[in-house]
């Protein structure tokens, strides 16, 4: 096979197909496969939900646009500072040479600019030409790449790990990148179009250090938010982060109150908590356990009244009711899992609006358990629940409809008058 005529140690628009590579048998033994490379993951973040709740031709509409963003974003680069992309469902792992780090981090904020502006409303309309938002997750380090028997290439190591779980902890457009791709940028050579605006300096790009714990890491990994808009945006309320110093001093024992009162959470490797509803099989309420099934999996996971966002609602626990639940680790090997921020179906609840996509088409309701554990709850937004905006505490039945969970008759807490169903 000959070598790419650019670089052999990078991509074109041929993305790979004049690389000499080793078969995925030999690529763990021929160094050849040693890629220095930035991984970046871009996932669209709400994806599950709106395949449930919004028809087939709008997602895929969304997925499309989606694709022809990232690409046409990676081929504005020139030939040798091109990266792989791999398209994986709803998003994409990007791989470049380590040596194109700042463009690789210049592409990240290219597609979530344009991705804002595709979601605001031009003057005289309702809604912008998309309504999603992506969130993207970037590490540094070698990886092996090897060719796939179809003729394509793709990429395994650490570093494409680390990406794919910081882009899970990501907010919905947030750029988060591990330190080992911050010490590589030339943060001279990083713009945006709001940062220019506001002649925002090199070094004004670059949040703190902050820690977080991710799945395979002993060790809290230290992290960096890429400030490209007027906003931050952080990490998921299910990824807490910590700052460096904190996590240091939580580790070492010492620091003052504030530091020890600080949680460090281990991301379980979803893209969320995973979110669950299934029927009562079991309730002793003398006992005061209980079972839920899911139907399509066939688990049972067993929850207690301390399971409940409302503890007193355990009254109203019976086999004719339904349960949506945080899905919780078994306690130990071979007892079941646990349900936890529990709500029962058919029952009022109240929660804080969440977030609201930007052509105000839906929402979400977080409705928080004592323990800080959130579950949320979709918000369908009919024309009277034009009022809502994103921090009102809320009111509403909960509902489970064939397409899933729901809110329904939903009121404003500080005014009863607005409320809709």
């Amino acid at each position: 096979m000959s070598a790419n005529l650019f670089n052999e140690d990078s991509y074109d628009r041929n993305q790979g197909q004049g690389l000499d590579l080793p078969s995925l048998d030999a690529a763990f033994v021929d160094e050849r496969s040693t890629f220095e490379a930035v991984a970046m993951f871009v996932d669209m973040a709400g994806s599950t939900e709106m395949k449930l709740f919004a028809d087939t031709a709008a997602w895929v509409t969304r997925l499309g646009h989606l694709y022809k963003l990232i690409f046409d974003t990676a081929f504005s680069n020139e030939p040798m500072q091109m990266p792989h992309i791999k398209m994986i469902g709803d998003g994409a792992l990007l791989t470049w040479n380590t040596a194109h780090t700042t463009v690789a981090v210049n592409a990240a904020i290219v597609i979530q600019d344009k991705l804002r502006l595709a979601n605001m409303a031009p003057p005289g309309h309702q809604a912008g030409d998309v309504s999603y938002q992506v969130s993207i997750g970037m590490a540094s380090g070698p990886v092996k790449r090897f060719r796939l028997p179809d003729g394509g290439v793709d990429h395994v190591g650490p570093a494409v790990d680390l990406a794919a779980r910081l882009c899970s902890a990501a907010a919905p457009q947030a750029i988060v990148m591990h330190n080992s791709t911050a010490d590589d940028v030339v943060w001279r050579r990083v713009h945006s179009p709001e940062g220019l605006v506001d002649n925002r300096t090199p070094g004004q790009y670059r949040g703190d250090a902050q820690q977080i714990f991710v799945k395979g890491r002993p060790e809290a990994q230290e992290f960096y938010e890429l400030f490209w808009s007027r906003s931050a945006f952080g990490v998921t309320a299910t990824a807490a982060s910590v700052s460096t110093l904190t996590a240091r001093s939580a580790a070492e024992g010492t620091g003052d109150s504030t530091r020890q009162h600080t949680k460090v959470t281990r991301i379980l490797g979803h893209k969320k908590p995973e979110e669950l509803y299934g029927s009562i099989v079991k309730w002793n309420p003398t006992s005061g356990h209980g079972f839920v099934k899911v139907a399509a999996s066939g688990e049972c996971f067993h929850f207690t009244p301390e399971s409940l966002c409302y503890p007193e609602d355990a009254e109203h626990l019976s086999t004719d009711k339904s349960l949506a639940f945080v899905a919780k680790p078994a306690p130990e090997e071979g007892k079941s899992r646990e349900a936890m921020a529990a709500l029962i179906v058919d029952r009022e609840a109240e929660g804080k609006v969440h977030w609201i996509a930007p052509n105000r088409s839906h929402g979400f309701i977080w409705v928080e358990h004592p323990s800080g554990i959130t579950k949320s709850v979709y918000l369908w937004m009919t024309d009277s629940l034009s009022w809502i905006q994103v921090g009102d505490e809320v009111g509403f039945d909960v509902e489970l409809t064939p397409r899933g969970l729901r809110a329904g008759n939903v009121a404003r807490l500080d005014d009863g008058d607005n409320n809709a169903a």
